[in-house]
């Protein structure tokens, strides 16, 4: 009786594998206590130069470029970053947390924020992230630390907009949990006209968007348009969904159209993938990854995007789904397409 519930044991966890992992993950990170006030990390003040990533396309930190080098291009982007703290120690990133930080420089940045640098100024504040095991605690626990982070984003928009922006119009780009509080954000500007006057797309990447949450925004139509949102899940084909509701905004940026046409890979001009979390390096300086074309076609299904299987080394990290490779394996495509949105919204206002 015992092999047989053993056997039993083995079929269940093969089939449902994703889910096990996943659990194991999220227990992984599960802080040991409760959220507290008083184990809040102390907040960032965004006119440091520490308190930012990247405060323009070409390096993370302007310690020793002029400041006549800065602010030469016409647009800027305001990039919010993805979960990357998995600390069981506090509900809220501490400044101090160098593991989170590292994913940042050496995972996001090259293979998200650097999407945009040939277009634009990209800032991309720190802020106190939410604990990954946030999207499964309990509301009491979760709200607290995603309001926490929130308010960050908060203040660092308001710099942002303020100091750094000088009337530029930007671009509002996020993945996952920066999707979930750019979500939040792009609603509070929405109502400054005389902030989202300047507003030309918000890439709201890998997280639950749906139509009618970012109102008055629209969901983009077109590769052209601006003045609105895009944003879609990445899964394989018939695959493990980590967001499953079926009316998810699916923006399929291979054809920049809201529906369901399958585009070939063809469209897919150049993907940038990853083998780990952690980069390998070499003399000091981070690996890039090469840029490889045609990789995989997409379509949107029921909500979600789906991609061909993808011959390649380079993406490997499939523990939510192909959720890490969102931004990368259309890299080229997103790099291309804010150049079109930004042509036309000058195009249409100079």
């Amino acid at each position: 009786m015992i092999y047989f519930f053993v056997i039993l044991f083995v079929i269940v966890v093969c089939i449902f594998w994703n889910q096990f992992a996943l659990l194991l993950f999220f227990l992984f990170a599960m802080p040991f206590d409760n959220f507290s006030d008083s184990k809040i990390p102390f907040s960032y003040d965004y006119s440091n130069k520490e308190s930012w990533y990247l405060l323009d396309s070409r390096k993370p930190i302007k310690d020793k470029t002029p400041e006549a080098d800065f602010d030469k291009k016409r647009t800027v982007v305001f990039f919010i970053h993805p979960t990357t703290f998995f600390n069981r120690d506090n509900w809220n990133q501490p400044k101090e947390d160098e593991r989170s930080a590292r994913i940042i420089r050496e995972r996001i940045i090259p293979n998200q924020a650097s999407i945009f640098f040939s277009c634009c100024d990209v800032y991309l504040p720190k802020y106190r992230q939410a604990n990954i095991y946030s999207f499964i605690a309990s509301s009491k626990n979760s709200k607290k630390a995603f309001d926490v982070a929130f308010k960050d984003i908060q203040d660092s928009f308001k710099y942002f907009n303020k100091y750094l922006r000088k009337g530029r119009p930007f671009v509002i780009a996020s993945h996952s949990q920066g999707t979930m509080h750019a979500q939040r954000l792009v609603l509070e500007i929405s109502r400054d006209h005389k902030v989202i006057k300047d507003f030309i797309v918000g890439y709201l990447v890998g997280y639950e968007v749906f139509n009618d949450s970012n109102y008055p925004l629209v969901v983009c139509q077109d590769a052209s348009e601006y003045g609105c949102i895009v944003g879609w899940n990445t899964v394989p084909k018939d695959g493990f969904k980590i967001f499953k509701q079926k009316d998810l905004v699916c923006v399929n940026p291979l054809s920049w159209e809201e529906n369901e046409v399958f585009m070939p890979n063809l469209y897919n001009y150049g993907s940038m993938g990853f083998s780990g979390w952690f980069e390998q390096i070499i003399l000091g300086a981070p690996i890039i990854f090469p840029i490889e074309k045609y990789l995989v076609g997409a379509q949107c299904k029921n909500g979600s995007l789906e991609v061909e299987p993808i011959n390649s080394d380079n993406y490997p990290v499939r523990l939510f789904s192909l959720h890490a490779y969102d931004y990368g394996l259309f890299f080229k495509n997103i790099e291309t397409n804010v150049d079109m949105r930004i042509k036309q919204y000058f195009k249409e206002t100079d």
